[in-house]
Order: structure tokens, then sequence, then C-alpha cells
């Protein structure tokens, strides 16, 4: 999903856009990152949980 909207929201951004000014594409690209993040967190807890 975070990867889907990263993505995306590049998309978003290229074609709402404006330069140098934020848009619906840059919180959608934002809110990817900050899904990838939690992933990689939730994994790396559960990994060291595991051991």
């Amino acid at each position: 999903m975070g990867a889907l909207a990263r993505s995306g929201g590049f998309f978003l951004h290229l074609a709402l856009g404006a330069e140098g000014r934020s848009s619906v594409g840059t919180h959608v690209t934002r809110a990817g990152a900050v899904l990838i993040a939690a992933a990689l967190i939730a994994l790396g807890v559960g990994l060291i949980q595991a051991l």
C-alpha cells in the first residue's frame, strides 16, 4: 500500500501540482513514506521478537 501511495503521489503531483508548491500528490507521497516506515519498524520489531 505504501509503495503504491509513493508512486501514485508522484503522478498526482505531476498532473495537479505546481512547481515550488505543495499539492495533493505531495501529501500522498509523504503518507506513503510514513506507511513504508511503519511497515519496516513493524518488521524489525517482529524479527527481534522472533529471536
